[in-house]
């Protein structure tokens, strides 16, 4: 039986965090929804936890599959769903509200929309408050950006198409026409090419500020060996996006000015990794610094200027000042 959403939970090695993201679910007032729950290959008690939520909960359905990563998890589940929407969620978040469902299911049946992205915020192990809204998006329930690419063209301006998937509902039914999933492979970034597609889509988007979405932020769980493997994934991922741009000029330069953003962050992260590798990335960002041509957002503006002035290495040295200073 079909239902409004289906909720993507990979999950891996997160007992300490999956109970308050499930019953961040569980207990929405909007019942309309699936969750579906991916096991993959957790060496912690993470699996037989899930088999609990399924035996309590008709609504859960669990998943066990050896360590495949986050991007096949997700992929497992998107095989399965039933929703008419599917809303993505990291094991160590949770949804901020008991009324979530409810408010995007009354917007998505009144807009029709398609896409439909809202305002998520940050907490921290240290300190479970969730913090304020950390997005700015532009108000198209009031009417008003009936343009689409307008609409995109705004929100690529404001830096408030977020490359996280879980910024965002998606109908199912788009997914599947396009037969979009996320390339696997990699430890990290597949949110990127993800999301670029969704920019390229002949599809309408709404946006909502309604505070869906609780981020942990987790300061202990990034080292300079992760930021060294993001560089690696980034690099492999924006190269995928710039092969694979949409022809459509409008269409190509929106999904351009998303990706010159994110070649933003992976100056950062070549920075936070620290000293090993980065002659060899050198080529290799300096290759696709052009991105910085297609300077929408504020930010972009920017690091293009710096890079103009000071080149690749200076650029990263300053964003990563930058960060430790306002992260």
């Amino acid at each position: 039986m079909e239902v409004t959403f289906s909720v993507i939970v990979p999950v891996y090695n997160a007992q300490i965090y999956l109970h308050e993201c499930v019953q961040s679910v569980l207990g929405q007032t909007c019942p309309d929804f699936e969750l579906l729950l991916v096991d993959d290959g957790s060496t912690d008690e993470s699996g037989a936890l899930c088999d609990g939520y399924a035996q309590e909960d008709a609504r859960v359905r669990v998943f066990h599959q050896p360590n495949a990563g986050q991007a096949a998890a997700r992929n497992r589940a998107l095989d399965a769903a039933r929703g008419r929407y599917v809303l993505f969620l990291d094991a160590d978040d949770f949804f901020c509200d008991r009324e979530s469902f409810g408010q995007l299911a009354a917007i998505l049946a009144t807009r029709q929309s398609d896409m439909l992205c809202f305002n998520y915020a940050r907490c921290t192990d240290q300190d479970a408050r969730v913090g304020p809204p950390q997005l700015r998006y532009p108000d198209t329930v009031a009417g008003g950006w009936d343009d689409g690419l307008l609409l995109r063209e705004e929100l690529v301006a404001r830096n408030a198409f977020q490359s996280q998937a879980w910024t965002k509902a998606v109908r199912r039914s788009l997914i599947e026409q396009h037969a979009l999933r996320f390339p696997v492979g990699r430890r990290s970034g597949e949110d990127i090419v993800w999301n670029a597609a969704l920019l390229a889509l002949d599809a309408r988007m709404d946006c909502t500020d309604a505070l869906v979405y609780a981020y942990r932020k987790r300061p202990g769980s990034i080292t300079r060996s992760a930021h060294g493997r993001n560089v690696d994934d980034l690099l492999y991922f924006l190269r995928i996006c710039v092969n694979e741009l949409p022809q459509e000029e409008r269409k190509r330069e929106i999904v351009l000015g998303y990706l010159a953003f994110q070649y933003c962050t992976l100056l950062l992260n070549w920075q936070l990794a620290g000293k090993p590798g980065r002659n060899g990335e050198q080529a290799e960002l300096r290759a696709l610094a052009w991105l910085l041509r297609h300077d929408r957002c504020r930010i972009v503006k920017m690091v293009h200027m710096v890079y103009r002035v000071m080149g690749v290495r200076a650029t990263s040295a300053l964003l990563g000042v930058y960060f430790s200073l306002f992260r």
